[in-house]
C-alpha cells in the first residue's frame, strides 16, 4: 500500500508540477476515507466515550505527515519507489532504536540482534542506492 501511495504521489506531483498538489490530494483522499470509516464505526458501535486528548504533542502527527508526504512526493522521481520505501523503513528502524536508547522504558532494551537488524536495513538502502557500473 505504501509503495502504491508513493508511486501515485510521484505521478500526481509530475502531472501537476507541485509536491504540494500531491500532498493535498493524498490528505484529501485520506481524510474522506477516515471520515467514512468513522461514520461506519459510529453507526455500528455508537459514539466513542470520552473527549479528545488534552496533550498538545499528540496532534503533531498531522503536520509531520504533511511534511513527510510533501518531501516523499518531491523526491520519489529521483530515488524511485523501491529506494524511497527502503529509506523510509530504515529511517523508522533507526529512529525507533534511537528512541529506545535515549528514552528507555521497561520493555525497550535493544539487543545485539536488534542493532544488527537495524544495520542491515541501512546496508539494504546503500546497496539499492548504488548506481550500476554500466550507468556511471
Amino acid at each position: 500500500g505504501l509503495a502504491w501511495q508513493q508511486a501515485v504521489n510521484g505521478r500526481v506531483r509530475a502531472a501537476s508540477g507541485s509536491a504540494l498538489a500531491a500532498t493535498l490530494v493524498n490528505f484529501a483522499v485520506g481524510t474522506v476515507a477516515l471520515l467514512a470509516t468513522f461514520a461506519v464505526e459510529v453507526a455500528v458501535r455508537g459514539r466513542p466515550a470520552g473527549g479528545l486528548p488534552s496533550e498538545p504533542w499528540l496532534y503533531l502527527g498531522g503536520p509531520i505527515g504533511i511534511v513527510f508526504i510533501a518531501i516523499a512526493a518531491a523526491i520519489v522521481r529521483f530515488t524511485g519507489v523501491l529506494l524511497l520505501g527502503l529509506a523510509t523503513i530504515a529511517g523508522q528502524v533507526v529512529g525507533a532504536v534511537l528512541l529506545d536508547l535515549v528514552l528507555p522504558t521497561a520493555a525497550s532494551h535493544p539487543g545485539v540482534t536488534t542493532l544488527l537488524g537495524a544495520a542491515l536495513t541501512l546496508v539494504a538502502v546503500v546497496l539499492a542506492g548504488r548506481t550500476p557500473a554500466r550507468h556511471r
